[in-house]
């Protein structure tokens, strides 16, 4: 075989021997941008068939703090998160005595390619398919865009789990699934402990994160730039139905917590640290992770949360920590968002 860092192959071997081992994610980039470009003949052929319901949508504003209220509220949460930081560093080397081993999966830059090929494929033709080809009013297109994008994430996971599978059998999957039992010689933790590691941890990183966004959306406001939101988000503003409200909770807490784990951790947080190290890759998809949610005034906080979620992700050798502090942190917020532009 190859040298594991590169994938190449070995010294003396053909192109077709580089094509036989990699044809599978070959096919799927192929197969992804075939699809892309006949949902794009489709829709240049055929105008989308979307009638949207006109609603108006209050201009509801965020309370707005003082300066002094602002400060008292910095000093406020540094010392709780200052005295929460000193605790979890007992509590967590106490916890860690022995971190478990995780092993990688089978996935290399070629199938990391794929698998974004495979994501951004199934988004278009799902959008092509069902938001041109039905009546929908404003409420029913949020809800399919979020159901979309899931679903994508699912074709893109679905991807992932048959490469890893096609490179290293059974054994290439190790590190993936999120409830794996620890190998022998880890540390052997319950679920439900993974579970508390995640709640417990909120605290801390709901302060390390604050502290980041406050500086983000200064520095947002220094450039003369707005501060932005996730484009769904204000939906929540708005009297949508219950059902729709209902899935966006759903699909941004254990949808978001579920899928994004296992793509960003799993998949592109493992191939990285195969070229780059564990150091640099975390850094590099904390940074796209942060970036892929398109959202300026946030970029700094989700990339110390991302920064967070791989260090439980690495110290734990499980998703599950991670997981659940990636859905208590987006259901607090929305909820907090919720709460107070309705």
């Amino acid at each position: 075989m190859g040298d594991e860092r590169t994938n190449e192959p070995p010294e003396g071997a053909g192109i077709d021997d580089w094509l036989m081992r990699n044809i599978a994610p070959l096919l799927l980039i192929c197969a992804s941008l075939s699809l892309q470009i006949v949902c794009e003949f489709i829709q240049a052929s055929r105008p989308a068939i979307v009638h949207e319901t006109k609603i108006e949508r209050p201009n509801v504003a965020a309370p707005q703090l003082t300066l002094d209220e602002q400060g008292s509220a910095l000093v406020a949460a540094s010392v709780v998160g200052l005295g929460g930081l000193v605790a979890t560093y007992f509590w967590l080397n106490w916890f860690f005595q022995n971190p478990a081993f995780r092993p990688r999966p089978a996935l290399y830059f070629l199938d990391l390619i794929a698998v974004v090929a495979v994501m951004a494929g199934a988004q278009r033709v799902l959008d092509t398919a069902i938001i041109s080809g039905f009546e929908l009013d404003h409420g029913a297109q949020m809800a399919v865009k979020l159901l979309g994008g899931g679903m994508a994430e699912l074709a893109a996971l679905a991807a992932g789990i048959l490469l890893a599978r096609h490179r290293g059998g059974l054994a290439g999957l190790s590190g993936l699934w999120p409830f794996w039992s620890l190998t022998p010689g880890s540390s052997k933790r319950a679920i439900w402990c993974d579970i508390g590691l995640g709640v417990l941890i909120y605290p801390l990183s709901m302060w390390m994160v604050g502290m980041c966004l406050f500086v983000n959306q200064a520095a947002v406001k220094f450039l003369g730039h707005k501060i932005d939101d996730h484009p769904l988000v204000p939906e929540l503003g708005t009297h949508q139905s219950p059902w729709v409200l209902a899935v966006f909770f759903v699909t941004a807490t254990l949808g978001a917590a579920f899928f994004e784990e296992l793509l960003f951790r799993g998949i592109l947080y493992n191939v990285l640290k195969r070229y780059f190290g564990a150091g640099a890759g975390a850094a590099l998809a904390a940074l796209l992770f942060a970036l892929a949610h398109r959202i300026e005034s946030q970029v700094f906080g989700l990339f110390v949360l991302a920064l967070v979620l791989t260090w439980l992700y690495d110290r734990t050798g499980r998703l599950v920590a991670g997981m659940t502090l990636h859905a208590l942190n987006n259901l607090i917020a929305l909820g907090l968002y919720f709460m107070t532009h309705r």
